[in-house]
């Protein structure tokens, strides 16, 4: 299965993904995000209904565009305690909590940059989001109610990499719902596993920096200035 047929149930989106965006990467780099932002445009009301044409460079476009209006129309929204429920609290004022209405969904993807103003409707996963004292979005985390659970999405602003210092509060919030971390969700919090060419590099530099313990692989957060990357053990 191609990794991002994971989201979507359309079976046209589904063909465009193993057809469109399969020719267009054969000459292409992958921008991760860029096509997330793509496939869920795809998802929306707002797609073309015919995709069977529909290139890239068309649908990036579109996708645009489509984020743009929500992240306006979202920054118009003010949320209040009933738009969304507690889930845990942590120390200095952050919190998880669970998006419960179209008013906070739609907040949270204009203040992250994301499409999960668009998922309200989604009723086969629930979404969280960390949030410090001032109630500002940090992580946004889609579980899936599927298969007694599991970690769809984990993203920062912009459907990037999660900021490392709020990565040991995902961690456990991850623990609270009894689920396991596995190599692929590590990918989500902006984490890849080291290669054995690395470990000379990783032990010299970066002996001073705070590991997080999580069980027994080593992954180097993607950071382009270097001594600024923690190292992270987790559970395979």
């Amino acid at each position: 299965m191609n990794k991002y047929e994971i989201q979507t149930n359309k079976t046209e989106v589904k063909s465009w993904i193993n057809n469109n965006l399969k020719n267009y990467l054969k000459k292409n780099p992958e921008n991760v995000g860029e096509i997330e932002h793509i496939i869920d445009f795809l998802n929306s009301d707002k797609a073309p209904n015919r995709l069977q044409k529909a290139s890239y460079s068309e649908m990036k476009s579109s996708s645009e565009k489509w984020m743009k209006t929500l992240i306006k129309k979202g920054n118009n929204i003010v949320e209040t305690e009933e738009d969304v429920d507690l889930e845990i609290t942590f120390e200095h004022g952050f919190r998880l909590v669970k998006l419960s209405s179209k008013e906070a969904y739609e907040r949270e993807g204009s203040l992250m940059s994301h499409c999960v103003g668009s998922y309200h409707d989604n009723d086969n996963s629930t979404i969280y989001s960390l949030r410090d004292s001032n109630n500002k979005p940090h992580c946004t985390m889609e579980i899936t109610k599927d298969n007694e659970g599991e970690i769809n999405q984990l993203k920062g602003k912009g459907n990037g990499s999660i900021h490392p210092k709020y990565i040991s509060m995902v961690l456990k919030s991850l623990q609270h719902f009894g689920l396991e971390l596995r190599t692929s969700e590590v990918t989500y919090l902006g984490y890849d596993e080291l290669s054995e060419q690395t470990w000379g590099l990783i032990d010299k530099n970066y002996t001073k920096v705070k590991e997080i313990s999580f069980g027994g692989k080593r992954f180097l957060y993607r950071h382009q200035t270097f001594t600024k990357i923690p190292a992270i053990k987790c559970e395979n």
